[in-house]
C-alpha cells in the first residue's frame, strides 16, 4: 500500500519541502525563518573566529545576543549546526553560480567567466560559510555522524559533485570548439575550482572592502580562469 509520506529526493529533502536559501536544513521548526537565517550566519561566524572545536553553541548565541535556550529551539547539538552550515555555502555556490550561467550568450567561455564571477562575488560576501565549508571539506571532524549529519554530508556531495559536473562538462565544451585548451579536462576542471576556493585562503575579511573592490576582485579572478584555458591568448567573451 502506498505510503502517505512525503517521499525523500537525492538531496535528502522530502519532495514536498521547497530549496530556500540558506534555510535548506533539517532544524527545527521556528517561528520565523529569518532567525534561523540570523543564527546560521552568527553560526558561520563564530565556527571561522575560533574554529570547530573551540566554538560552542554559547558562542553563538552571544553573537546573536540571544539566550542558549534559543538557539536550542533550533538545533540540539554544535555538530548539526555546523552541517547546516557547510550545506548551505554549498547552496548559495549553486544558486548563485545557476543564475549567472542562464544569462547572457553562452559560449563555453562567456559561461564560465559568469561562473567563476559569481562564485567569487559569493566567497568575498560570505565568507564566513565559505571558510567553514573549505575546512569541512579537508577535516573530518566527527569520527561518528549522525542519521541527520549523513543525510547532510549527502546533500553536500550532492552539490558538490553537480557542481563539479557542470563546469568540467563547460570546459570540455571549449575544447571541442577550440575555445579551450585542456589536456586533461579532469585536471582543468579541478585547477578552475582549486584557483577559485583559494580565495577563501587568502581573501582578508577584516579588511574593509568596498562593493566596487569585490566586483574587481571576481572581474580579475573570472578573467584569470578563463584565460588560463585559452589556446591562443584570451578569447572573445561575448560579454
Amino acid at each position: 500500500m502506498p505510503s502517505d509520506e512525503p517521499r525523500i529526493n537525492r538531496t535528502g529533502l522530502k519532495d514536498s519541502e521547497p530549496l530556500n536559501l540558506v534555510w535548506e536544513s533539517e532544524a527545527r521548526s521556528g517561528p520565523k525563518i529569518e532567525a534561523r537565517a540570523a543564527l546560521l550566519e552568527c553560526a558561520a561566524q563564530a565556527f571561522t573566529t575560533r574554529g570547530y572545536s573551540a566554538a560552542t553553541l554559547g558562542h553563538v548565541a552571544e553573537l546573536m545576543g540571544a539566550s542558549k535556550g534559543q538557539i536550542y529551539h533550533y538545533y540540539r547539538s554544535k555538530s548539526d549546526l555546523y552541517y547546516d552550515v557547510v550545506v548551505g555555502a554549498h547552496y548559495m555556490v549553486e544558486q548563485e553560480t545557476a543564475k549567472a550561467e542562464k544569462a547572457g550568450i553562452q559560449t563555453p567561455a562567456a559561461r564560465l567567466y559568469r561562473i567563476a564571477y559569481a562564485h567569487t562575488m559569493v566567497i568575498l560576501e560570505k565568507y564566513a560559510f565559505m571558510r567553514v565549508a573549505l575546512e569541512a571539506t579537508q577535516h573530518q571532524l566527527l569520527s561518528q555522524l549522525s542519521d541527520r549529519q549523513i543525510r547532510a554530508n549527502e546533500r553536500i556531495k550532492h552539490y558538490r559533485d553537480e557542481y563539479e559536473n557542470k563546469i568540467e562538462l563547460i570546459i570540455q565544451q571549449g575544447v571541442e570548439q577550440g575555445d579551450f585548451k585542456a589536456p586533461s579536462v579532469s585536471i582543468a576542471t579541478k585547477s578552475v575550482l582549486g584557483s577559485l576556493n583559494w580565495l577563501t585562503v587568502w581573501f582578508d575579511p577584516n579588511k574593509e572592502t568596498t562593493e566596487a573592490e569585490m566586483s574587481e576582485i571576481a572581474r580579475q579572478t573570472a578573467e584569470f580562469v578563463v584565460y588560463g584555458l585559452s589556446p591562443d591568448g584570451p578569447p572573445n567573451l561575448d560579454l
